[in-house]
């Protein structure tokens, strides 16, 4: 038919036919549904004496794509003060995603973000597209992660350096320091307790915070273990 002509499409819901009222939109479909398509030809410019402008209509039925590649990591990381939660990838565009600690319950597009230390929290995620559905029907996919926060192992020093005092009647300026890699833990309260350096069975003895009289000492500077951390000690002598 030559270079200079142009066939253009337009189509409607199948349904709407019939219907002299239908709304008819340019382009051929591109989501799923049942359609009823016109195809027009304008006739050719240069072999218009040959060739007349007509029309053809048909009927099309896009079928959704099944939803393949989606997934999600379980995660497993250390207590660090940070937001943590699941990453689902492979989602066609356009998709909605959606989360819920149960099976069963209400999804909602904001993510399940865990601070505090968890063990095995099940992440449900539902992926939606109105153009997608799985092998067995659905018009959505559903999968799980789960997310495992370990209390995280501090270190503790003692940040003074000089270990022999003169006597003043009050507790010396002995100060430790909690550390989780890099950053200085201001968040737990470091505790002590001392003996006499060198007691042992019966003649040791335990006491709490620092000592105040003149002697020599061992003393142990360490943090209980709490909801996001393990014990940890230091012990100087």
């Amino acid at each position: 038919l030559g270079s200079d002509y142009t066939i253009t499409y337009e189509y409607c819901d199948f349904a709407d036919k019939n219907n002299p009222s239908a709304i008819y939109t340019q382009g051929l479909p591109v989501h799923i549904g049942n359609y009823y398509v016109k195809a027009y030809y304008n006739g050719s410019t240069t072999l218009g004496k040959n060739y007349k402008p007509t029309e053809a209509s048909f009927h099309l039925y896009v079928y959704p794509e099944y939803f393949s590649g989606i997934s999600a990591e379980n995660l497993d990381v250390s207590y660090d003060g940070l937001e943590h939660s699941i990453n689902v990838t492979g989602a066609p565009l356009g998709s909605v995603i959606e989360y819920s600690t149960s099976i069963n319950g209400t999804y909602s597009t904001a993510p399940i973000v865990m601070t505090n230390v968890c063990e095995n929290l099940v992440v449900y995620y539902k992926v939606t597209n109105s153009n997608y559905s799985t092998t067995d029907g659905f018009n959505y996919y559903l999968g799980n992660a789960t997310i495992t926060i370990r209390k995280a192992s501090p270190t503790i020093s003692f940040t003074t350096s000089s270990r022999s005092m003169t006597y003043t009647g009050n507790t010396p300026e002995l100060v430790a320091q909690a550390k989780l890699g890099d950053r200085v833990m201001n968040d737990v309260t470091i505790l002590y307790t001392y003996k006499e350096k060198g007691a042992t069975g019966v003649n040791e003895i335990i006491y709490e915070g620092l000592p105040v009289q003149a002697g020599e000492y061992e003393i142990r500077a360490y943090v209980p273990e709490l909801e996001n951390y393990n014990t940890a000690e230091c012990v100087i002598d």
